[in-house]
């Protein structure tokens, strides 16, 4: 599911655990959502937008960042009544009072020992002795196993307790984050001409276009508009943040920016929508057409493709748009509009 949908969801959560600790309902019986998805897409958003909406804190807990003896509480050695015995004390990231979500954030990361205290945490909303606010709900989060992302698998006594909620990156979720942050309508413009370059996660590869590393990349260009770097160095970052394959991509739409016709445009109006003169930029374009053709505007694509200067660049957009909605088994493969154009054109087109 997108963003949207998985923030829903928790506030949902939310308000139910705090109607059902109102009617008696038990601690273990409690909801307790986990947020798992790729690297880098939002689900830490998720939750600090959750709590933002509900008008709640947010405190965030990374297990992997604490030894077992400091998540658990520092031992002392307690005199009360003239006896000596050793405590510990409240962990000072364990809240008392007021309302919010206890965020453990990365929990697939930690090591066992902080997982056995989660475990305690999640089922009896305690450590140790010491007990959670009444007005808080527990919520986690882990990137997938597939990842590889340090992540351990986390053990059945705690698992059996979350309920997990698979979280996808969606291209309307960051590009309304996007706006809200004032990012450089550069970046947003290029991710509604590429939106399959929003998430590209590969374990492969060192550096991966995603929500968070755009974000950095926004970062580099206020600072090359600010004249604090050059357009090489600008380049060369952008390689190392987001991967060599996206970096190529979006410093060409840098450059033709200037000269960029919206997709959304031509699908509106076909038959007036302006043409690209650059060969360039009609390549850009296409590419753009076919990551966004579907069953109900591949009509409206052909129609304007046919007014184009570059016609060679039309086998091109039809194949790459078969081929990002089942190659062979496309579902375009059956409209009558590219039924019409395969005959008129004659084109045998090799998936």
């Amino acid at each position: 599911m997108n963003i949207s949908q998985a923030k829903e969801i928790v506030k949902a959560i939310v308000e139910h655990n705090i109607d059902a600790k109102a009617e008696g309902t038990k601690i273990g019986q409690l909801m307790v959502p986990q947020l798992v998805g790729d690297p880098g897409i939002g689900k830490t958003a998720i939750v600090e937008q959750a709590a933002e909406e509900l008008d709640i804190e947010c405190r965030t807990v990374i297990l992997a960042q604490y030894d077992s003896g400091e998540l658990g509480g520092m031992p002392y050695l307690d005199e009360n009544n003239g006896n000596k015995q050793y405590s510990r004390a409240r962990p000072d990231w364990l809240p008392t009072e007021g309302k919010g979500l206890l965020f453990l954030d990365e929990i697939s990361q930690a090591p066992m020992a902080n997982l056995n205290i989660a475990a305690q945490l999640v089922n009896e909303h305690r450590v140790g002795e010491h007990i959670l606010g009444e007005g808080w709900t527990v919520v986690v989060a882990n990137n997938r196993m597939s990842n590889r992302a340090g992540t351990n698998q986390i053990p059945t006594h705690l698992r059996d307790r979350l309920m997990p909620i698979e979280v996808d990156a969606s291209l309307d979720d960051a590009i309304n984050y996007f706006n809200t942050v004032q990012a450089n309508p550069k970046l947003t413009s290029f991710l509604r001409v590429f939106p399959q370059r929003l998430a590209e996660f590969d374990v492969a590869r060192d550096a991966c276009p995603s929500p968070r590393s755009w974000l950095r990349v926004n970062t580099l260009l206020g600072m090359q508009e600010k004249g604090s770097m050059t357009n090489s160095a600008l380049n060369h970052c952008i390689t190392s943040t987001v991967g060599a394959g996206a970096a190529n991509d979006f410093v060409t739409h840098l450059e033709l920016h200037d000269k960029m016709i919206d997709p959304a445009d031509v699908i509106a109006n076909p038959e007036g929508a302006d043409l690209p003169e650059d060969v360039n930029v009609s390549y850009i374009l296409c590419a753009a057409l076919a990551s966004r053709a579907n069953e109900s505007n591949i009509g409206k694509i052909l129609k304007y493709s046919d007014r184009l200067k570059y016609q060679d660049q039309i086998a091109f957009l039809v194949k790459d748009a078969l081929m990002r909605t089942g190659a062979k088994e496309s579902p375009l493969l059956k409209t009558k509009e590219l039924k019409k154009w395969l005959q008129v054109s004659g084109k045998e087109l090799v998936l």
